[in-house]
């Protein structure tokens, strides 16, 4: 059985981002003008120039664990990734984490890169999501009627 691959596009459409199974890959698009053809009749107005669009990808990173779902900070800069919970939700010998892994990466920097561990409480009933400034995360356990905020 194969992983589905999800993509979603940056806002202002210059990244295009893809997942499958334990990679997310960052593409990066960039639009070239096509030259006109000699025979083209009439000329060709500036507003309807042909444009071909080049994809290149940029990098692969791999995550710690399969990817559940993803998403794209509003500013198109950073991409949040949310780790399946059955391997990543593992409990340390002294009882702190096991929660859910967050991965957060930056489609500027190829360099910066976070992690963010959920409370292990919420993990069945939570839902992870970009907040409007695009800096920071909101975590929202419907079960208990709880969000928390990273920054």
């Amino acid at each position: 059985m194969s992983t589905p691959i999800k993509s979603l596009k940056s806002a202002g459409g210059t990244y295009v981002c893809s997942t499958k199974a334990l990679t997310l890959t960052i593409d990066t698009l960039t639009s070239k003008l096509q030259p006109s053809s000699p025979l083209r009749c009439p000329p060709p107005t500036s507003s309807s120039s042909p444009q071909s669009t080049t994809t290149t990808t940029q990098r692969n990173i791999r995550c710690l664990d399969t990817i559940e779902s993803f998403s794209i900070s509003p500013d198109g800069t950073l991409v949040l990734c949310r780790l399946n919970p059955k391997r990543s939700a593992i409990p340390k010998q002294n009882g702190s984490g096991g929660g859910r892994i967050i991965q957060l990466f930056s489609l500027l920097d190829p360099n910066w890169r976070g992690t963010i561990t959920l409370d292990r409480s919420s993990d069945s009933s939570s839902t992870v999501e970009w907040c409007p400034d695009s800096r920071s995360i909101v975590s929202v356990d419907l079960d208990r009627g709880r969000a928390v905020v990273y920054r």
